[in-house]
């Protein structure tokens, strides 16, 4: 009975503050889309092992085709949810033809020809590598049949970064289909992560374990705890502000109150954080512990998975394509020493640290005044990316 009651006054309680200008809380890509002023489409694109993904298509000039591939536990929401200021709608003011992928798992993409999410435990048998070898592949190549055109651009966030790198280093065909990639937040290695993630990520395989014993496979799931608490409290101007941005997002994005203000808290946690898998997680936390950008390591199961008891690294001398990597001084989960690593190993890489030196890792894309520090630099690669010197 409490629990009832106490689920109605929150969900009442949202809607008023949904309703108090906050508008964009209730929207999806598309209506957000079409608020501000611009024509898009929807297309559902079937990769080859059955995963049926949504692609936003912002409609402008299908010659400078760019493709935004959003991070771990987000969705294309995150090009899109600031409105005017977000980086969708600023490209597509500029003419560009702007299609934000969804990868597999999320809100948008979680379905399948034949697996039930519900159901079926092989849905979430998934990281970041599949959603390089096959989610990506398949987007790049329905944008270029629809456009006509032979090579695109890709702007990546975060874990976007990376299913980027593990496509181009072993799919090397893709290379000459992408003009490049600019990387913002890069997170492929992650040696260095900072305080809280390097206290919590070893202790990630004790939590692995639990996990995988209850079954466990969806990550932020609508209707368990950490997804409840989000789309409750945290959308919750004041106490969300104090409770999910001071203790919690800051400490593992970096802090920067002036870029993530508390009126904007209730618009972002209803549209973060999205599904995703545990092996995903468990992906990423091998990377960090043990030091290797590599594929997923299976224990004893590796000889017959790769014929080897190691899983080899990504080989990164293989993307010919230009990387600008983008970093923030205040990133603690795209830590500069970490991207000077990935740097030293591209063959055709540019590096830039954003002047602001607060710019932590959410600020690429949901600071409030990207067009400040971040836009200028992403349209002069744009535009100028031929002139550019992709070997600093």
């Amino acid at each position: 009975m409490y629990r009832v009651v106490f689920l109605l006054f929150w969900s009442a309680l949202r809607c008023v503050i949904c309703d108090n200008n906050y508008e964009d809380a209730k929207l999806n890509f598309t209506q957000l889309a079409v608020k501000y002023g611009q024509k898009c489409e929807e297309f559902d694109v079937t990769t080859k092992d059955g995963y049926i993904l949504k692609l936003f298509h912002i409609v402008g000039n299908e010659s400078n085709p760019i493709i935004l591939a959003h991070g771990m536990t987000d969705s294309a929401d995150t090009f899109i949810i600031r409105g005017e200021l977000s980086l969708a709608i600023t490209l597509a003011k500029k003419g560009c033809d702007v299609w934000a992928l969804n990868v597999r798992g999320n809100k948008y993409s979680r379905r399948h020809e034949t697996l039930n999410p519900d159901k079926d435990k092989e849905f979430w048998n998934y990281s970041f590598h599949e959603m390089g070898l096959t989610d990506l592949p398949a987007i790049i190549d329905f944008v270029l049949n629809n456009t006509g055109q032979s090579q695109l651009t890709i702007i990546g966030h975060s874990q976007g970064n990376q299913m980027s790198l593990v496509l181009t280093s072993l799919f090397t065909e893709y290379n000459s289909k992408i003009k490049a990639i600019i990387a913002l937040g890069p997170v492929a290695f992650m040696h260095n992560v900072r305080f809280p993630l390097s206290a919590l990520i070893p202790l990630w395989p004790s939590i692995n374990i639990v996990l995988k014993a209850s079954g466990q496979e969806e990550i932020f799931k609508n209707g368990t705890l950490p997804t409840y608490a989000a789309r409750n409290v945290c959308t919750q101007k004041e106490i969300g502000y104090k409770l999910c941005g001071q203790r919690v997002l800051f400490p593992i994005v970096g802090p920067d109150p002036d870029e993530l203000e508390p009126e904007f808290f209730p618009i972002m946690f209803e549209h973060f954080p999205t599904t995703t898998s545990r092996k995903n997680f468990d992906h990423c936390a091998q990377i960090s512990l043990k030091k290797r950008f590599a594929q997923f390591d299976y224990g004893l199961d590796n000889l017959k998975v790769y014929g080897s008891l190691v899983p080899a690294e990504y080989p990164l001398s293989n993307i010919t394509t230009r990387v600008a990597l983008l970093v923030g001084l205040n990133d603690p989960l795209a830590d500069v020493t970490d991207v000077k690593i990935l740097r030293d190993k591209l063959p055709n890489s540019y590096y830039y640290e954003i002047k602001r030196e607060q710019c932590n890792h959410a600020d690429f894309v949901i600071g409030k005044n990207m067009n400040d520090y971040l836009y200028p630099i992403v349209f002069e690669i744009l535009q100028n990316y031929r002139k550019i010197n992709f070997n600093n």
